[in-house]
């Protein structure tokens, strides 16, 4: 069965492959009560889940910690388990899981939708979802890649889980009562659970919820109402953090402070945000007929402390997230992620489109704002004009950030465009929803067109395939848990597809906790093996980490783009050229895949002359 079907717009995700093969790993430990004793876990599935060590990447070192958190890898594992009992293996299990997992997320950020449009028009939900569906796809290109049929990405999960809080807060907002309160402080934890990249987005929740603080509760029985009930929401909110810290700490330690994946930061944020909800409550108490100007600029200084605070604490005690002085790993690996570049630099159609989309949403809440004669509904759209602009300008100077803003674009359009949908004929209504979807799938299908064929450093090529059979010949060749010098962006897919057949370990893949590892596969592939220092450092690597195969795809971007020096034994493999020390071995299948087996080092002089 062809297990590698067209995700989104690149046959291969590195992300896909890594996560669906250490998820792998937890379950078969889980079922065989396997625990790693160098790095032991506590026990049970969840245990099992939450484990950080993953043993096939770091080759020579034992393997490299993972930094991804436990919501999206149970909703992965839960999805597995009810092929299992039909005769499958663990492998073909999740290989059948993932072509559903991603549209799984989709249907929970449909769902986070309803539940925000019920909110803020309950009669007119139905036609706010079917716009915000057919805006969704052209506006938030790449977050709609994490959703195909064949990705295994947690950002579809962690979009729907940020718009979901907002969603609840607005509920709790709107009829404080002790459940909405619980669900609110629930959704919040689970967002800045599942992911770093919701933060900004749940300041925005945040920014919602002291705004209600201030302008709700003017009445005594609601004022008393919200005040109980936040109390139900921080503490339910705290209670639930510590509980998913207890069970899903960062790999360093309980109380470690890191930033790029859930850890003792967060749990700080949460309690500064219900410390800054209760300034507000107390400034209402005190000057209860404020005017809707000084709110206003009360909630503009209240964030202001937020981030000041939130933003110096993180930089000055948060472990950084990456380590980017290093300028190997800056020049080989980080500078080529183009979902982590400003929209200037990465020039994509679909991007550009995305915040486009969200200048209009812009100025659709500009104009409903100054059309609006009431007091509240002013100030709610000039709250969301604010809340527009800021993730508009998130989404200049980050792609992956700017594509969960145009999904939230998406949202405001939809909002806009609920009213005169609701009121037309329903046939009118089908027919406005058509044209509307079909027009905007049109948009969507031409940018993942050229995307398709755009240049990208980020991903190989549809050239760059491998498939169970090449595993089992390179586990063939070099034998199980060989330790491989891999191209970094095919090093997932290469573990993923050898597992079968026993799996290999690669140097490093395309992710940031392992430093040593990119640092040490950027050096082998960038030094030059002509010159002695260069063969001296390439063959100390390999001896070090004990390395007997190198495995390589000539049609990789890596190659192709030039992003590796000419001189690099990644140009000489493809020029059919390798060093004296490297031997091909020839694949049954013709591919642009390349296996060498490492031979003992060779005299320089002859390295020389087979390189001229």
């Amino acid at each position: 069965m062809n297990l590698l079907p067209r995700t989104g717009n690149t046959y291969h995700d590195s992300d896909t492959w890594m996560r669906l093969a250490f998820i792998e790993q937890c379950l078969t430990d889980y079922f065989t009560g396997y625990t790693d004793p160098t790095h032991p876990h506590t026990g049970g599935f969840i245990g099992h889940l939450t484990q950080y060590w993953y043993r096939h990447e770091g080759a020579g070192y034992g393997g490299m910690p993972i930094h991804w958190t436990l919501p999206y890898d149970l909703l992965v594992a839960l999805t597995a388990l009810p092929f299992l009992p039909h005769g499958l293996t663990i492998h073909q299990a999740l290989a059948q899981a993932h072509f559903i997992v991603g549209p799984l997320s989709f249907l929970i950020m449909v769902w986070a939708c309803w539940v925000l449009t019920t909110v803020v028009t309950p009669r007119h939900a139905r036609p706010g979802v079917l716009v915000w569906v057919s805006l969704f796809m052209p506006t938030a290109a790449v977050l709609t890649a994490y959703i195909l049929p064949g990705r295994v990405s947690h950002h579809g999960l962690s979009f729907a889980l940020a718009v979901l809080s907002l969603a609840c807060t607005l509920r709790f907002l709107r009829t404080p009562a002790p459940s909405r309160a619980f669900f609110a402080g629930i959704t919040l934890v689970l967002a800045m659970w599942s992911s770093i990249e919701t933060l900004p987005f749940e300041l925005l929740t945040f920014f919602v919820l002291w705004a209600g603080c201030l302008w709700r509760g003017q009445s005594a029985i609601i004022a008393h109402r919200l005040n109980i009930n936040l109390i139900v929401l921080f503490a339910s909110a705290v209670s639930f953090a510590v509980l998913a810290l207890l069970i899903d700490p960062p790999f360093e330690g309980l109380m470690f402070p890191r930033t790029d994946r859930y850890s003792c930061v967060h749990i700080a944020l949460l309690l500064l945000c219900g410390l800054a909800a209760c300034g507000c409550r107390w400034f209402v108490h005190i000057a209860p007929n404020t005017a809707s100007k000084t709110k206003f600029l009360v909630l503009c200084i209240v964030t202001a402390i937020f981030c000041l605070i939130g933003g110096s604490g993180i930089t000055l005690l948060a472990a950084p997230p990456v380590n980017t002085a290093d300028p190997v790993f800056r020049s080989y690996f980080f500078n080529h992620i183009i979902e982590n570049r400003s929209l200037f630099k990465s020039r994509l159609p679909s991007d550009i489109a995305l915040v486009c989309v969200q200048f209009v949403a812009v100025l659709i809440c500009l104009r409903l704002t100054w059309r609006k004669r009431r007091r509240p509904q002013v100030w709610a759209l000039a709250l969301m004009t604010l809340i527009l602009g800021t993730t508009t300008i998130l989404g200049l100077l980050h792609v992956r950030l700017g594509s969960y803003a145009g999904g939230l674009g998406a949202i405001v359009c939809a909002l806009a465009l609920r009213r005169p949908l609701a009121q037309r004929h329903p046939q009118a209504d089908g027919d406005l929803f058509m044209a509307f979807f079909t027009l905007f799938l049109g948009i969507f299908l031409l940018a993942q067109a050229y995307m398709t064929k755009a240049p990208s450093t980020q991903h190989n090529t549809d050239t760059c395939m491998l498939d169970e059979k090449t595993g089992a010949q390179i586990v063939q060749t070099f034998g199980a848990n060989a330790n491989i010098m891999n191209e970094i962006w095919l090093g997932p897919l290469l573990i993923w597809t050898t597992l079968p057949a026993g799996g290999v370990n690669i140097v490093a893949g395309p992710y940031h906790p392992n430093t040593q590892g990119i640092h040490d596969l950027g050096l082998l592939w960038t030094s030059d093996d002509t010159q002695p220092q260069g063969h001296k450092i390439i063959r100390n690597i390999i001896d070090k980490r004990h390395l007997t195969g190198v495995v390589l795809c000539i049609a990789a971007n890596h190659v192709s783009n030039d992003v590796l020096p000419p001189t690099s034994i990644a140009h000489m493999i493809a020029a059919g050229h390798p060093p004296a020390w490297l031997e091909p071995v020839p694949l049954k299948e013709n591919t642009n895949i390349r296996i060498l087996r490492i031979l003992p080092d060779q005299e320089l002089s002859a390295v020389q002359t087979q390189a001229h």
